[in-house]
């Protein structure tokens, strides 16, 4: 049901701050859309621009609605944000490096989720034209192509073009790391392939072209950092968005999708080495880490040591990101493998987050995934079906790395911001305005 667009207006607020603030939004958008894959300084602007916006846009949400102004999902950002704060608190006297490297600050990227909503909601509801949208996507996929031909370059060139510096390349699939650059393609090419299936419904907010050409770079970019989870993710988040525009094209993609999954799978269990001498009587004739196998590294005993800190601390938890700081202590008192082995996390967002927070962050996560699921759903319609996968891909892959980094931060909540604030609407006008945004359901 469609909200009047009088009652979406801020009160007592002034026409210029009104035309303002949409335009501090757009720019912020401008920033990570250019930055998420090619730059964290410039995805810094995201958060740097839209903070003003986006509290002044959640003010004037309470005025008018007080607790319907949010969905669900985003009070539970809220809890989450509050609940590590305490954490932190209770573990005060513990935790490491709190003014040379203040990881509570990293809550930062739950609760700009929350300022996202608002302030994306604000804007799209003041008007959006056709032209500004269609120029933040093409920049998006401009700079996926651009940051995937450096990791290209840096792969086989053995050239940074970024620092313009000759060096041994491996695994760089962008600009960014190879970790952080694989899974973010993981979660952002089930999207763009939702919205190339639907290119000539939408033909006037993008160039079908220059998408096809993106999916083609980031799947090659994907491949060449040889995230094995990231590839897991994607092999079942993109048949699901195939499955959603069209079942019958999906269900045959999906088979082949879990085929390719299950030799992923069964790969890793047995080792690369083995694998290669069965298939093709040569021991190195596959790439190496797509089947790494899990005996090979210490994987399963920083799992383990993440159960036992969730488990000696499961209320207050261990503060923000002090995993790194307790895992040899309990890799060396429960006698695990690996004992002189550290990691920087529990590379699993939800071990992650139940050693940071204690179980009730944990039980928090998981709450926020599903309630936005169903927000997802109820949308019913096409922007809904493009975003689900993305959903899935990031809990998929969340089983094998904590992908609340920096990059994937930004990327994983403004897609939960733009996700609940996009109107539904199957048939798009020149702009978007207040009179084709529904409210937004709690």
């Amino acid at each position: 049901m469609e909200a009047p667009a009088a009652a979406n207006r801020p009160m007592s607020s002034s026409r210029s701050a009104t035309n303002v603030l949409p335009w501090m939004t757009w720019a912020a958008v401008a920033c990570l859309a250019a930055g998420v894959f090619t730059s964290v300084a410039l995805s810094a602007g995201y958060h740097i621009l839209v903070i003003v916006p986006g509290l002044v846009c959640l003010a004037w949400a309470w005025r008018r609605e007080r607790w319907k102004c949010l969905p669900a999902s985003a009070w539970v950002l809220f809890a989450i944000v509050g609940w590590g704060l305490l954490s932190d608190f209770i573990n005060w006297g513990e935790i490491q490096d709190k003014l040379a490297k203040p990881r509570t600050t990293k809550l930062k990227y739950y609760f700009f989720g929350i300022l996202g909503l608002v302030a994306l909601r604000h804007s799209i509801q003041e008007g959006v034209t056709r032209r500004v949208a269609r120029l933040l996507l093409h920049v998006c996929f401009l700079s996926i192509i651009v940051s995937v031909v450096c990791g290209m370059v840096r792969v086989w060139g053995g050239f940074d073009l970024v620092k313009w510096e000759y060096g041994d390349f491996h695994r760089h699939g962008g600009i960014t790391g190879p970790m952080r650059f694989g899974y973010g393609m993981c979660l952002v090419l089930p999207v763009l392939l939702g919205l190339w299936l639907r290119r000539r419904e939408w033909d006037k907010w993008y160039d079908g072209r220059l998408l096809a050409v993106t999916l083609v770079f980031g799947l090659a970019g994907l491949l060449l950092t040889q995230t094995r989870g990231a590839l897991f993710a994607l092999l079942i988040a993109m048949p699901l968005a195939v499955f959603l525009h069209d079942r019958r094209r999906g269900l045959w993609i999906a088979g082949g999708s879990v085929c390719l999954a299950t030799v992923l799978v069964v790969g890793n269990l047995i080792g690369a080495e083995r694998l290669s001498q069965t298939l093709t009587g040569n021991e190195r004739s596959i790439p190496v880490r797509f089947f790494k196998g899990l005996k090979s590294g210490d994987r399963m005993s920083v799992y383990t040591a993440a159960v036992i800190g969730i488990r000696e601390r499961p209320w207050s938890g261990n503060g923000m990101l002090q995993f790194e700081h307790r895992i040899l202590d309990i890799k060396q008192r429960h006698n695990l493998a690996y004992p002189e082995r550290g990691a920087s996390h529990a590379h699993n967002v939800f071990l992650q987050s139940g050693v940071d927070f204690g179980v009730p962050g944990l039980i928090a996560l998981v709450a926020w995934f599903i309630l936005w699921g169903r927000e997802l759903c109820q949308r019913r319609d096409a922007l809904g079906r493009c975003f689900l996968p993305l959903l899935v891909a990031f809990v998929l892959a969340g089983q094998f790395e904590y992908l609340f980094d920096a990059n994937n931060s930004f990327l994983i909540f403004f897609a939960y911001a733009l996700s609940l604030t996009l109107p539904c609407e199957e048939q798009e006008p020149d702009s978007i305005n207040s009179r084709h945004l529904p409210r937004v359901q709690t």
